[in-house]
């Protein structure tokens, strides 16, 4: 079993043996589980979100100023409901 200090800014230095077995480098994502009487660090490579808000404003939208109602729902039903 390997361990490791924390800091006082709460920071962990991962042996380097187990950043290697589990591919952990720049940008990795570790997902931390409580699980009562245990902490479970689940690994995340590169790239992989852990949920859609991660990617929340990446896109820049170039187009016309748009309001909340033009995505209503209930709305776009009722349009197109009416459509002959």
């Amino acid at each position: 079993m390997s361990s490791a200090l924390v800091s006082s800014k709460g920071q962990v230095v991962i042996p380097a043996e187990l950043r290697r077995r589990y591919a952990i480098e720049a940008g990795t994502r570790l997902d931390f589980v409580d699980e009562g009487d245990a902490l479970r660090i689940v690994v995340r490579p590169v790239g992989e979100s852990a949920c859609g808000d991660d990617g929340f404003g990446l896109l820049k939208y170039r187009g016309p100023r748009r309001s909340l109602l033009d995505f209503d729902v209930s709305d776009a039903m009722r349009r197109e409901a009416q459509k002959p």
